[in-house]
């Protein structure tokens, strides 16, 4: 397909790369790009279930609160992560630091 004739973009070359099948999936957690205020109240039913469902693997968070201990938010994570093995949720450490407690939740999970 062709631009502007389809939803799709293709191109196609000899190089195909080492990840020539792989995808990405996003999810917007701000509806104005300055507060996140898109965050389900339940990460494991409400943000990772739609990125495995369309294949992804790997769900990459830079986002976190100031909240330095085990929160509901990491044992959702962990939850997500224990029902789902061959999905991995990376979180972010934080922006608070560098210092003793400013690991922020949910990167608190195990």
């Amino acid at each position: 397909s062709g631009l502007g004739t389809d939803s799709q973009v293709s191109f196609s070359s000899e190089y195909d790369g080492a990840a020539p099948e792989a995808k990405l999936v996003f999810d917007d957690i701000s509806s104005d790009g300055n507060t996140l205020d898109g965050i389900p109240w339940d990460l494991a039913t409400g943000l990772f279930p739609v990125p495995f469902w369309a294949g992804a693997r790997i769900h990459s968070n830079s986002w976190g609160s100031s909240q330095t201990y085990y929160t509901t938010s990491a044992s959702e994570v962990d939850e997500y992560m224990a029902a789902n093995p061959d999905f991995l949720v990376l979180v972010a450490a934080g922006n608070d630091g560098p210092g003793y407690f400013t690991l922020g939740s949910p990167a608190t999970a195990k």
